[in-house]
């Protein structure tokens, strides 16, 4: 067969004077509004679990709520974004987190009820993330959309900010229940703005031979692996701050912390994707390098001194945590035939390690400890990195590697 066309969703005229910085923050602040109710919830978990009389699995529990739905319903939001549109379905999301925060504030006095207050935000980040992702396609160029993703990617750290923030401003001077009212108001008046950025020329873009994509072992292979990782960088935001409280940090203290992890996360996810596009890199290389230093990171987690506990947060969450965008562009390119369907058969792995993850390791802390727990995830995220580097050798005994970019297709 000959050339294949990818869906549209991008374009690709270089002269086109298409502002990145708009559409890249209208983006990343949808994302991030997304999968708030779950950070808040891990950010507040101290104070949450002391008034609903949790315990420490019930956090696991909520992580795999929220990601669970995502996972079931993110096979027929995408259709519905075509439907609705970016901006209007940006807006819908944005909408219906604001009355979750308020509803989970106001009424939440149960696990089961926030248990299904975190389904139900995981159906609204299941219309986030593809509706976030056809708004960058159809306003950043594609040279400059691995910064774009990687931007866009950073919206769980960017969550786990503010969440961490809202631990000392808010938490604990005025109760957990009150943070979440008023992040209802502040996503609330978020939403009443409409997304910006002029849209390009959408043109569909022949990118390569319909044969030029990685055999099905190779791709399941890469799901596996980002399963893993995934599961180790989700357990790391989910549980940074009750484990910093149970080795004896002050709440306000752990929240700050949280918060500071998150903007190594931040960054880390900013430059994987600016360096994407600026240099031809091993890109499965890169993300193996940096889970091998998240790695590092949980190893010093491991220790009571409280020295070291800060230097592991922020190597861990920051490069062990800070690889999806890079991630998802490198399949991509070892897929410019059918780029959509390969990341959205990889991203399955992705989905059940952020919902296994946490259960797993919340299981763990409560019959064991957090040390062990660390020391667990690390060894995850070095098994992630044994298997990148050796798919990366497979690719390139197959003759896989391409230098080239190819167009991200979201239409999933």
């Amino acid at each position: 067969m000959e050339g294949s066309i990818a869906a549209t969703g991008g374009f690709t005229d270089p002269s086109a004077k298409q502002p990145l910085l708009k559409p890249a923050i209208d983006a990343i602040t949808v994302s991030s509004i997304s999968v708030l109710p779950l950070y808040l919830t891990a950010g507040l978990a101290v104070q949450i679990s002391a008034e609903l009389r949790l315990a420490p699995s019930a956090l696991g529990a909520a992580s795999a709520a929220f990601f669970g739905a995502q996972a079931v319903f993110s096979p027929f939001t995408g259709a519905l974004v075509d439907r609705l549109g970016s901006k209007l379905a940006m807006r819908i999301s944005t909408f219906m987190v604001a009355i979750l925060l308020l509803l989970t504030g106001l009424i939440v006095n149960s696990l089961p009820a926030l248990l299904i207050a975190l389904v139900i935000a995981g159906v609204g980040n299941a219309v986030a993330q593809p509706a976030t992702n056809q708004f960058v396609a159809e306003r950043v160029t594609i040279t400059r959309q691995g910064v774009a993703y990687g931007a866009k990617q950073s919206a769980i750290p960017t969550a786990s900010l503010l969440a961490g923030l809202a631990v000392p401003v808010l938490g604990i001077t005025f109760g957990w229940r009150w943070a979440f009212g008023v992040f209802a108001l502040i996503v609330a008046i978020m939403g009443l703005r409409t997304p910006g950025g002029r849209k390009g020329a959408l043109q569909p873009i022949i990118v390569a031979k319909s044969d030029e994509e990685l055999s099905k072992p190779l791709q399941t292979l890469l799901a596996f692996t980002s399963g893993i990782a995934a599961a180790c960088g989700t357990s790391m935001g989910v549980y940074l701050v009750s484990a910093a409280v149970a080795t004896g940090w002050a709440n306000g203290a752990a929240g700050l912390l949280f918060a500071f992890a998150s903007l190594t996360g931040i960054i880390c996810r900013f430059l994987a994707g600016w360096q994407a596009d600026k240099f031809r890199l091993d890109h499965l290389g890169t993300i193996a390098c940096m889970m091998l230093i998240g790695a590092a990171g949980c190893v010093a987690m491991m220790s009571d001194a409280k020295p070291l506990f800060v230097v592991g947060a922020l190597v861990g969450f920051g490069f062990g945590w800070g690889w999806p965008g890079l991630f998802i562009f490198a399949v991509v390119k070892l897929n410019p035939a059918r780029p959509a369907a390969a990341t959205a058969f990889t991203q399955v792995g992705t989905a059940i390690g952020a919902v296994t993850g946490p259960l797993l390791f919340g299981f763990w802390i409560q019959h064991h400890s957090f040390a062990g727990g660390w020391a667990f995830v690390g060894g995850g995220l070095i098994v992630s990195a044994l298997l990148l580097l050796y798919a990366g050798a497979k690719i390139r005994a197959a003759g896989r590697v391409r230098a080239r970019p190819a167009h991200i297709s979201d239409r999933s």
